[in-house]
């Protein structure tokens, strides 16, 4: 598949130029909502996100590729200078941290350069984890989360393929624009030198001038698109990669050599059938809901608790997180959604419903998971390509 991350080219002098204002101005956490532009509502169709839960590590030296390659379920191509999802796994194939990597020029740096984008709470843990396989690497391993910051931006208007920033010269070092790389719907990631505070210099054209919004507002973003992050959607060492849409999200290269935790990776995808994988949801009372919508008021429930169809006893997805009404959850396909991923297929009949319970045992609530399209294209895909692998040989 061909990549959406093309680059484009920014004039070097206008965009020093931004740059030079941005430095020389206040930082925009000393101004108000009013100059920010804030916008209120919870879910803006356009708008920028600081995102403070994310946090950085720089790894530079010149084994820096061959480390990641031999840690993380995406292929590290030494060449490649475009952004990319991945993960760690431990050795029983299940999920450590899910990442994104970002190349990086810099002369301040020997060898190659990444900054690794994880949870800002795992960093100490992660770093420890890198230490631990380094050996005699020529690495360098250290926690740039103060020195780096990332922005999510958005914009109604649809991804522009001509979407990605990268730097050629000294006047763009410290700015790294790019198409989310798990799936562009969900805008821009841009990455800032802590020097530089707005992201409005390093912003495509087409975004024009968007208002600063809430880290909530992007977390909503992410539910409704079925899109889990950190280890609270992803749970540390219970997650399996391909449950958690790591495949599905440009995560996983099953054609890559031998990395930490393959071999179950590589089997189920061969061998197995993926029977559950984290959708979002939406909590309701009465009549279920025909599409995915989000109220900010909604009821308390326990994230881990069980989802159970109405009248039966066997749980049949696991509730993850919520916030209002919508949340994301680890379901059971052919039990809880229309998607037939197996020969005998599921118990799902239309009109079923399901339930998860309050917090404090208060009862319980109707939940229904939703089935993204992007998510449904690429099951169709897997589908098709398993067909024509048993198509038998005509003579």
């Amino acid at each position: 598949m061909q990549s959406l991350l093309q680059p484009f080219s920014v004039c070097s002098q206008c965009f020093s130029r931004a740059i030079h204002q941005i430095k020389t101005s206040f930082s925009f956490r000393n101004f108000s909502s009013a100059h920010l532009g804030l916008a209120t509502t919870p879910n803006p169709v356009a708008a920028f996100a600081e995102l403070p839960h994310r946090g950085f590590v720089l790894l530079s030296g010149y084994d820096a590729p061959k480390f990641l390659q031999g840690l993380t379920t995406n292929n590290v191509e030494p060449s490649r200078e475009t952004p990319w999802y991945s993960g760690f796994l431990s050795a029983q194939g299940r999920v450590l941290w899910d990442v994104i990597i970002y190349p990086y020029r810099s002369s301040n740096e020997c060898g190659k350069v990444y900054l690794v984008e994880v949870e800002r709470d795992e960093v100490g843990s992660f770093i420890k984890h890198l230490k631990r396989h380094k050996l005699r690497s020529q690495v360098t391993i250290r926690d740039a989360s103060e020195e780096w910051h990332v922005f999510s931006a958005w914009s109604s208007n649809g991804i522009s393929p001509v979407a990605e920033m990268q730097q050629g010269s000294g006047a763009t070092e410290g700015a790294i624009v790019t198409v989310d790389p798990r799936l562009p719907s969900l805008g821009h990631r841009i990455v800032l030198n802590s020097e530089l505070n707005h992201p409005a210099a390093a912003l495509p054209e087409f975004y024009g001038t968007l208002p600063k919004t809430s880290t909530e507002s992007y977390t909503i973003r992410r539910y409704l698109q079925g899109v889990p992050e950190g280890q609270h959607e992803i749970i540390k060492e219970s997650a399996l990669p391909m449950e958690s849409n790591m495949d599905y999200l440009n995560g996983i290269d099953f054609r890559k050599g031998c990395y930490v935790g393959q071999e179950l990776t590589i089997r189920t995808q061969h061998t197995g059938v993926i029977r559950k994988r984290i959708l979002p949801i939406q909590l309701y009372d009465a009549d279920a809901p025909s599409m995915l919508s989000y109220m900010p008021s909604g009821p308390e429930v326990e994230s881990g608790a069980d989802i159970k169809a109405e009248g039966g006893k066997r749980p049949v997805g696991k509730l993850l997180t919520s916030i209002g009404n919508i949340g994301l959850a680890l379901c059971r396909l052919e039990n809880m959604t229309d998607l037939r991923v197996s020969a005998e297929g599921g118990s799902f009949k239309p009109g079923m419903e399901f339930n998860v319970a309050l917090k404090a045992g208060n009862g319980r609530v109707k939940i229904k998971a939703f089935v993204p399209e992007w998510l449904r294209i690429r099951e169709k895909e897997k589908m098709d390509r398993r067909a024509k692998r048993e198509e038998p040989i005509l003579e």
